[in-house]
This record gives C-alpha cells, sequence and structure tokens, in this order.
C-alpha cells in the first residue's frame, strides 16, 4: 500500500484527476454553481506569481508561485474568488 500525505485520496471526474476527494466535490459543486449562472470563468489549477525571480549575491533565486485549486468569478458579489480545499 502506497503512503498518500494527510490521507487524501485521488479522485478523477470529468477525465481530471484531483489531489483529493473533497476537491473533486468541490469541483462538482463549482460546475453545478456555473451552469446555474452563480459563476462564470471556472479555472483549475491557477498559478498566481508571488516573486519574479531574481538575483542575490550573484546567484539567481528563482521564482515564487502559488497555485490554488480554483479561479472563479462570483457574478452576485461581482468578484473574483480563488479556493484552496482542504480535508480528505
Amino acid at each position: 500500500m502506497s503512503y498518500r500525505k494527510y490521507g487524501n485520496r485521488k479522485t478523477v471526474i470529468d477525465g481530471i484527476k484531483f489531489d483529493s476527494k473533497a476537491e473533486a466535490e468541490r469541483y462538482k459543486e463549482s460546475r453545478l454553481m456555473e451552469r446555474a449562472k452563480l459563476i462564470k470563468n471556472l479555472d483549475l489549477q491557477p498559478e498566481f506569481l508571488l516573486q519574479d525571480k531574481f538575483k542575490y549575491n550573484g546567484k539567481t533565486e528563482r521564482a515564487v508561485k502559488y497555485i490554488a485549486d480554483f479561479k472563479y468569478f462570483d457574478v452576485a458579489k461581482g468578484v473574483y474568488v480563488v479556493e484552496d480545499v482542504k480535508g480528505g
């Protein structure tokens, strides 16, 4: 048996592999919300640059990035929402 960090179980929905059952369930909820036009522009695994690469003491330091689980536009609130799902 292989070890899974935090006991998460990989799950596949719509041909997309999710790191946990909770993340897969949130995806299904988000797709329903998108069909009901409560949200739009659902994006999976959006990447955000927190700090660009830079040189320090002659050495190039790599960029710092954050990868969320989901990003979408909440129609009622008029704002983008970035989500990370926690749990198994």
